[in-house]
């Protein structure tokens, strides 16, 4: 595995470079083992090293950190062709810890693109309970996400 933060300045692999939040997660795990076989260099935010069997062999460059730390969300952005937001909470002990995940962390997310990488088409992956906010903490949280990154977010968005 790659661990450094960025592609270096002039560096060029002939592969596209998809950045991926959520990585190691149920479906960001299956997302970047596409990705790779469809011939993109993959890069993952990750708190800790990957450790799930189906990511160990891929050769995706790691980027350390969470939606909270803005310095590894610029460095996750900065130069990539592609975003997929993946990550985000569905256990919290409370409200807040579901709006810090998929609101506040989307917004960040969104902020980072916007700083790193203003026209790259960003993919995002929430919920069908966004559609229902009054449903749960969670969902109300998803919604926010989703309005985060519409709000804060210059280029393409599905």
């Amino acid at each position: 595995m790659n661990n450094s933060p960025e592609r270096p300045e002039g560096a060029d692999t002939g592969k596209s470079v998809a950045a991926v939040t959520g990585a190691t997660g149920f479906l960001g795990r299956y997302i970047v083992a596409a990705l790779s076989r469809s011939g993109w260099r993959v890069r993952a935010l990750v708190r800790s090293e990957p450790m799930h069997e189906q990511l160990k062999y891929l050769n995706t460059e790691i980027v350390l950190g969470d939606l909270t730390d803005t310095r590894a969300l610029e460095r996750f952005c900065a130069g990539a062709d592609a975003i997929v937001h993946v990550a985000g909470a569905i256990k919290a002990k409370d409200r807040a810890g579901f709006f810090s995940v998929n609101a506040k962390g989307s917004e960040n997310l969104a902020r980072a693109v916007a700083s790193k990488a203003p026209e790259v088409p960003v993919v995002h992956v929430s919920s069908m309970a966004a559609r229902e906010p009054d449903l749960s903490d969670y969902a109300a949280s998803k919604l926010a996400g989703e309005e985060a990154l519409h709000t804060n977010l210059s280029g393409p968005l599905t």
